[in-house]
């Protein structure tokens, strides 16, 4: 009998067919998504991945994206809501010391309560 080498292309086949039997046991799908640009918008930044490779991978009715490639990313200057008067602003940036986008953060987080954000602001000096 002779055997054969396997070339590494074979041997990496044969792992890839492993897996995919792994998966279809445990009722897994993965697909690959062509994508020229991926954003993600939060509150305070914006990410943006170029050249982004996606897959999606299927596990009990739930969908899992995994994305890589060259991120970038961008933070957002918050202007001041129209429930805050600019003049508001300015007083709790002069009355905490804090720049005008740690402000707005907080007053949003509060639900523009100008009270309740000096106060958490101060309390943020104290740590």
């Amino acid at each position: 009998m002779i055997f054969k080498k396997k070339t590494e292309e074979e041997k990496t086949q044969n792992k890839q067919e492993k897996v995919q039997k792994l998966m279809d046991k445990f009722g897994i799908t993965a697909k690959k998504i062509d994508a020229e640009e991926v954003e993600i918008h939060t509150r305070d930044k914006d990410i943006v991945i170029t050249k982004p490779e996606i897959m999606i991978t299927s596990v009990m009715d739930k969908e899992v994206y995994q994305i890589t490639g060259t991120v970038k990313e961008i933070p957002k200057i918050i202007a001041p809501a129209k429930k805050t008067k600019e003049e508001d602003v300015e007083m709790i940036m002069e009355r905490t010391g804090k720049d005008r986008d740690t402000v707005m953060r907080t007053l949003q987080n509060l639900d523009y309560d100008l009270a309740k954000a000096i106060r958490e602001l101060r309390k943020m000096e104290n740590r």
